[in-house]
């Protein structure tokens, strides 16, 4: 079984950070050695083909908090999707068809 892993991501800048996530999603490398290996100017091209040319946005929404969970179970990820932390505050996520999840509300 992998060792569980989880740890605040720091002295790593958010443009790093974001295309980090965006290839740890893709790729079964651990996300700091994903990191270790980017850069400002690989990031930058990064980001001007999938945020700018394609339009993917979820790309540069990783440049917020960041905290990485390597090897967790599902009942672990199920409780922190289900508890996003936006603007501060911890907000559950409504059930399927309860509404809008509350960062679209302009909360």
């Amino acid at each position: 079984m992998q060792e569980m892993r989880i740890y605040p991501l720091k002295e790593i800048p958010e443009e790093i950070t974001a295309v980090a996530f965006a290839k740890t999603s893709r790729s079964p490398e651990a996300f700091d050695k994903i990191a270790a290996e980017l850069n400002a100017d690989s990031s930058s091209k990064f980001h001007d083909k999938w945020v700018v040319g394609y339009g993917h946005s979820s790309v540069a929404e990783h440049a917020v908090a960041h905290l990485a969970a390597e090897n967790i179970s599902r009942l672990a990820v199920e409780c922190i999707e289900s508890n996003r932390l936006i603007y501060g505050k911890v907000h559950p996520l409504p059930a399927v068809g309860q509404g809008a999840h509350p960062s679209s509300r302009g909360n």
